[in-house]
């Protein structure tokens, strides 16, 4: 599967900060943090070692 760029930014700052729902307003829900399935704590993972396989080439 083909990620995009903000895809991929996604998926590595939700690995990296871990997860956890935001704050709700009288009006709607703000998101701050979610949690990562394991599918995709292995698809971050993934991103991340191709990015440090580019840097060290």
């Amino acid at each position: 599967m083909r990620l995009s760029v903000l895809q991929r930014y996604i998926l590595k700052q939700c690995f990296i900060m871990g997860g956890k729902y935001g704050r709700r307003t009288p009006q709607k829900w703000f998101i701050e943090s979610v949690s990562l399935t394991p599918d995709g704590k292995k698809a971050a993972w993934k991103v991340i070692e191709d990015q440090q396989m580019k840097l060290l080439k």
